[in-house]
């Protein structure tokens, strides 16, 4: 499977860095598809959402799962 996987990448790495975000953002919105970016542990640290979470609002997110 793990072959499969890697090909697949193959295939789609040239098309996704054909188009800067924005292009991408745009073309997706505009087809109505639900998307979003993923960001590194570096960038979720430094995240103002991130930041805002008190430790309570934490243990309660946590609690619920």
């Amino acid at each position: 499977m793990r072959d499969e996987i890697d090909e697949l990448i193959a295939l789609i790495d040239p098309i996704l860095a054909s188009r800067t975000l924005a292009e991408w953002a745009e073309a997706l919105d505009r087809e109505g598809c639900y998307w979003g970016t993923v960001q590194s542990v570096e960038e979720a640290v430094a995240d103002p959402q991130t930041r805002d979470i008190t430790q309570w609002e934490l243990d309660e997110y946590l609690l619920d799962y």
